[in-house]
């Protein structure tokens, strides 16, 4: 076993173990129908586990971040692809928007995706 199926593994286990289980929700615009005059949508949601941590004093002075923003923990193995920013948490039936996407990965694979998300 190498140790990005190790990591993956391992970031799986302890978020369904410690994290809390949201919705992911992928919005992904169809073609544009002239009739209408309106794009089509279809939405695909899935449940995920996460970890919320707010940002420290030290990343909120650095302009790192927002006050508002909070970092949300996803598993790459559960989740099955990379987050973008046009996705969606669904958090205690509260949307949350992802604004920026970053991983945690030994090599190969990413394990963790770390999603900047507000209201």
């Amino acid at each position: 076993m190498t140790l990005d199926a190790k990591m993956r593994s391992l970031a799986t286990n302890l978020l369904q173990a410690y994290g809390k289980a949201i919705t992911f929700k992928r919005i992904t615009q169809g073609t544009y129908n002239p009739a209408t005059g309106s794009v089509s949508t279809t939405t695909a949601t899935s449940t995920v586990y996460t970890i919320l941590q707010n940002p420290d004093d030290t990343q909120l002075a650095s302009g790192q971040y927002r006050v508002d923003q909070v970092i949300a923990m996803l598993s790459a193995a559960e989740l099955g692809f990379e987050p973008t920013p046009n996705d969606k948490l669904v958090i205690d039936g509260v949307d949350w928007n992802i604004s920026k996407v970053s991983f945690t990965s030994s090599g190969a694979q990413n394990a963790l995706y770390h999603c900047v998300i507000n209201k």
